[in-house]
């Protein structure tokens, strides 16, 4: 946040000495003629202090203390104005309400800073401006002051002005302190001791403007003369641009339409191009597909291949196999022969066993069982 400062300063055309001075300054402070510098539609002045008619008040409170406003001495101080403001951002920050606020503070603990530094008795008038570009306190000041004159020490103290007690050594300093000591807590700080920075009423700043305003006026009267003057050569030299710039145009015509010419064959090859590019990648599409279909059919010859010498080996497999079972059954067929012309031998043998064992034992009649039996052994053979 930026450092704001307060600011008190004496009006730089020193004290007040006059009675017309005192009319100007009441003309000034009471708004009664317009001024450039001031915002018509700002509020108008805010008396914290005596009212609009300060020549009136003014001599109403010398009459209090005994001093005739008539008898003021040629060249002698009447009056002093002191200006109480403090720096612009401080009036500025904030919404509206908080600007309000900041503004009453300020004009508060500015209001205890003048009764404390010059007394109540001496302040004679304290107006609130706020219809310029900072809003400020103008604050007159009777330097009032009691003393016992050695010619009439029987008449007591008495009061008179002297400037000394307002503007004398150390004042300056002890006003600048105590303002700054009351304002301190609004987050005002007191202005540097010695840095040579005077303070410059807004009035003299619009003048400043206004100068330099009239300067710039006369700079840009001085830049429209020379201006016309150029125009007139310009005027001069125009007839004898006029065929240049004619020529120029039809020049820029006739290249206008070799370049609209250019521009419709530059467009033409350009979309031969795009043409042919796009042939070009419909080619490399079909190629591509060609490709694949040919690795494709080069796979599907190479499985067919390869399941023909499985089916070939499978058939001779098959074909030995076959051979090798004819040679089984062959055997086993020369094996059965075998084994049914033993069967018979032995059953043949059997029989004439049996027959000799009939015989022995006296069985002759039986045949007919033995027929039977030779008959079942012959079965039994095949």
């Amino acid at each position: 946040m930026a450092k704001h400062y307060g600011v008190l300063t004496f009006d730089n055309r020193g004290p007040i000495k006059t009675w017309e001075r005192m009319t100007a300054t009441q003309r000034h402070n009471a708004r009664s003629e317009s001024l450039p510098h001031c915002d018509p539609a700002a509020p108008g002045p805010v008396y914290i202090i005596g009212s609009p008619d300060l020549v009136s008040d003014t001599k109403a409170a010398l009459r209090e203390h005994g001093i005739d406003p008539a008898g003021i001495r040629k060249n002698g101080v009447i009056a002093y104005e002191v200006i109480m403001t403090a720096s612009h951002a401080y009036f500025t920050e904030g919404d509206e309400a908080e600007r309000t606020s900041r503004l009453w503070q300020w004009v508060a603990r500015a209001y205890l800073a003048a009764k404390k530094i010059w007394g109540s008795s001496r302040i004679v008038q304290m107006v609130l401006h706020l219809d310029e570009f900072t809003p400020h306190l103008h604050v007159v000041l009777l330097p009032l002051v009691q003393k016992v004159f050695s010619r009439r020490q029987s008449d007591g103290p008495q009061w008179t002005l002297d400037g000394r007690e307002i503007a004398g050594p150390g004042q300056y300093q002890r006003a600048h302190n105590e303002y700054a000591a009351q304002i301190e807590p609004l987050g005002l700080s007191r202005g540097e001791q010695k840095s040579g920075r005077k303070y410059r009423p807004y009035s003299d700043v619009v003048a400043e403007v206004e100068t330099k305003m009239r300067k710039a006026a006369m700079a840009a009267a001085a830049g429209q003369k020379a201006q016309q003057e150029a125009a007139l050569k310009e005027q001069a030299q125009a007839a004898q641009w006029a065929e240049q710039s004619e020529r120029a145009e039809r020049e820029r015509a006739a290249l206008g339409e070799r370049e609209k010419g250019l521009a419709k064959r530059l467009l033409r090859a350009e979309l031969h191009e795009r043409s042919l590019k796009m042939r070009e990648r419909k080619a490399a599409t079909a190629e591509m597909e060609v490709q694949r279909k040919v690795s494709e059919a080069d796979r599907l010859l190479t499985e067919a291949r390869q399941m023909q010498a499985r089916l070939t080996g499978q058939l001779r497999a098959i074909a030995d196999i076959r051979s090798r079972a004819d040679d089984l059954v062959a055997l086993l067929d020369q094996v059965e022969a075998e084994r049914l012309t033993q069967a018979q031998a032995s059953a043949l043998t059997a029989l004439g066993g049996m027959s000799d064992a009939i015989v022995e034992a006296g069985l002759d009649e039986d045949m007919a069982l033995v027929e039977q039996m030779a008959a079942h052994g012959a079965s039994r053979g095949r």
